[in-house]
């Protein structure tokens, strides 16, 4: 088994539709009576790459893309350096509870701090347990915002 990271080539037709697909498959689990599930924009590629500091990363297994993480690059003031912020995180659902999850966070502090970033930060609905152990096991701290979302980090 041959478990990597690949930074996504969205001028890539078939990258692109991927995205799309794992976007919409995240956005059927998520989805609740507040948040119904929706397919993504068909602009959504172009605006992605529009934004000049997106970093979207899927996770392959044997050339199998199992999970996706859309991260922009942001801004430590603090720091004086760029951070990183996993804004959607997704693991098919077949290939969950292995680990993989872990790894994937694993490997893309790896590719952050080659970046030079000083920090990743990331959001999280409170309710999402699975999630919230996920993070809290790769060394992610952080606090409820609202009770609704956890805001959590971790220094590189």
């Amino acid at each position: 088994m041959n478990l990597k990271i690949r930074r996504t080539d969205l001028t890539s037709k078939d990258d692109a539709e991927t995205l799309i697909e794992l976007l919409y498959a995240f956005s059927l689990e998520m989805a609740d009576e507040d948040h119904p599930a929706a397919m993504p924009e068909e602009t959504l590629v172009e605006n992605i790459q529009k934004t000049g500091n997106s970093h979207v990363y899927f996770l392959e297994i044997d050339e199998n893309i199992i999970g996706i993480a859309v991260c922009f690059a942001g801004f430590s003031t603090f720091k004086n350096r760029a951070l990183l912020n996993i804004h959607d995180f997704f693991i098919r659902q077949e290939f969950r509870k292995k680990g993989y999850g872990t790894r994937f966070l694993q490997l893309i502090e790896k590719e952050a701090k080659g970046d030079g970033f000083c920090r990743i930060t990331l959001e999280v609905y409170a309710s999402n347990t699975k999630a919230l152990n996920v993070y809290s096991s790769c060394g992610f701290t952080g606090h409820t915002g609202d009770r609704m979302m956890y805001f959590m980090s971790r220094e590189l």
